[in-house]
This record gives structure tokens, C-alpha cells and sequence, in this order.
């Protein structure tokens, strides 16, 4: 009996170890937690690995608006890793829709793969050769060595300092400037109009002397008494403003670039 249930715990634990992923089914931690940008199912790495990567790369996103992802997977099966980074990035659609400005950089432990997959809107600032060479320089190294936690640390430490540079940062916000800017014309038409509409209510609670029913109770005032705390009732559902830890990514696109490597 001892033997049956010796033999039956190393099947279930040969079971969990070999579970492969799927697109579908790789946690999108992001989506429940706007600060979480790792994806580390099988523990590759400590949690204070993790922890320490996500606070650069939020950092990052911060002064950048960039959005990285970094997925860490024991194993994919047969999966291509090439192909695999490129469906994940379409799947959870990392960057900023009209910025493409998204970074994926997965690792497949089994496979012993590495690829990093930017948007089209980080190809300038991260073109192949740069990601290659982190690859080669920086993280197959390390991972050679077992030293995952530091591997992944470094690299997207890298990563995040070519991003951080002044001139880089300069063209990311001068871009997003432009697009604030240009706000759509019916946009502007709805505020004015809307701004026309609350002058006109006021205009009439002036004329009717501020009376409420007649009593001749005058509330000084009180014009703008419907309007207090009005907007401390709103929410921007997704977008964090009302302290929602709810995340996911802005729907960037890639074009299938960047670079490949393995240890």
C-alpha cells in the first residue's frame, strides 16, 4: 500500500512539473492587478525577484508610458517560443492602442528559449541587434550559471534604462502630447454644448430668485448646490483613477520582430 501511494504522489507531482501552456491559458496577472507585469506561474524566479521587476518596470511605465510583460514558463509543449511570443503579445495586446509601444519578453525553461517581442512603436528604440545582444550578453549567462533570479532582473534592468533615456522619453511624450491634442471634433462639441446647457440651468435658478416652492426660503448660494460631490461619485472603470487595482494592457500590436536566444 506505502509503494501504491508512493508511486501515485510521483505521477502527480511528474503531472504538475510537465503541465504545459497554451496562448489561452498563461495567467494574465496584469488584468486583476495593474502593477503586477509578471507572469511566473512555476516559481522561475523568487517572489522578490518578482517584485523587484515589477517596480522597474512600473517605474518605466511611468515616465515612459511603455508596457512590458514578462512571462516565465516551465513549458509550452511543442509550441514554437517564436510563434508563441508573437500570439501572446496579439492575445493580451500589450502597449497602447495607436502607440504599439508594448514589450514581451518570454522565457520557456524546458526549451531553454528566450525571445523578446516589441511593438511596432518600440522597434526604434529597440531594434534587434540591441535585444540580441542582451540576450547574449546579459541573461544566457547568468541562466547558464542557474542564476534565474538575476538573469531576468538584469535584462529587463537594461531593457528599462534604454527606454529611460532622455531623448527616448522626450519622443514618447512629445507623441503622446500631439494625441491629446487632437481630440476628436465631437469631443469638443459635447463640452460645449454641455458647458451652453449649465448656463442656461443657472440662468434659470437666478431668475426664479433661488425660492424653493415658494416659501421665500432664499438658498444663497445654493445654485450650485446639485452639483456638489457630483463628480466624486463617477468612476473610470479600468483606467485606476477611483483606486481600482484592476488592470490589463491598452491593445498594442506587433509586427513580429526582435530577438531569439537561448542558454
Amino acid at each position: 500500500m506505502k509503494q501504491f501511494l508512493s508511486l501515485l504522489t510521483l505521477c502527480i507531482a511528474f503531472s504538475v512539473s510537465a503541465q504545459s501552456y497554451t496562448v489561452e491559458n498563461v495567467p494574465h496577472d496584469n488584468l486583476s492587478n495593474k502593477y503586477d507585469f509578471v507572469s511566473n506561474p512555476n516559481a522561475l524566479i523568487s517572489q522578490a525577484a518578482e517584485n523587484q521587476i515589477n517596480r522597474i518596470i512600473a517605474a518605466t511605465k511611468d515616465s515612459t508610458s511603455a508596457e512590458i510583460a514578462v512571462v516565465l514558463l516551465k513549458s509550452i509543449g511543442n509550441a514554437d517560443v517564436d510563434d508563441f511570443a508573437t500570439r501572446l503579445f496579439t492575445q493580451w495586446g500589450i502597449g497602447k492602442r495607436q502607440k504599439d509601444n508594448g514589450l514581451l519578453f518570454l522565457l520557456v525553461e524546458d526549451q531553454r528559449e528566450m525571445v523578446f517581442r516589441p511593438g511596432y512603436g518600440l522597434e526604434g528604440a529597440l531594434p534587434d541587434a540591441i535585444l540580441s545582444r542582451i540576450i547574449r550578453n546579459d541573461i544566457a549567462p547568468l541562466m547558464k550559471e542557474g542564476n534565474n533570479d538575476e538573469a531576468i532582473t538584469l535584462g529587463i534592468s537594461k531593457i528599462c534604462q534604454i527606454l529611460l533615456h532622455p531623448d527616448i522619453v522626450a519622443e514618447i511624450l512629445a507623441d503622446d502630447e500631439q494625441e491629446s491634442d487632437n481630440s476628436p471634433l465631437w469631443l469638443d462639441t459635447l463640452l460645449i454644448i454641455g458647458f451652453m446647457a449649465l448656463f442656461i440651468w443657472l440662468a434659470t435658478r437666478k431668475g426664479n430668485g433661488g425660492n424653493d416652492n415658494g416659501t421665500g426660503n432664499n438658498r444663497r448660494g445654493g445654485g450650485f448646490g446639485p452639483m456638489v460631490g457630483g463628480f466624486g461619485g463617477g468612476s473610470f472603470r479600468g483606467g485606476g483613477f477611483s483606486g481600482s487595482m484592476r488592470g490589463g494592457f491598452g491593445g498594442g500590436r506587433t509586427g513580429g520582430g526582435g530577438a531569439r536566444g537561448g542558454w
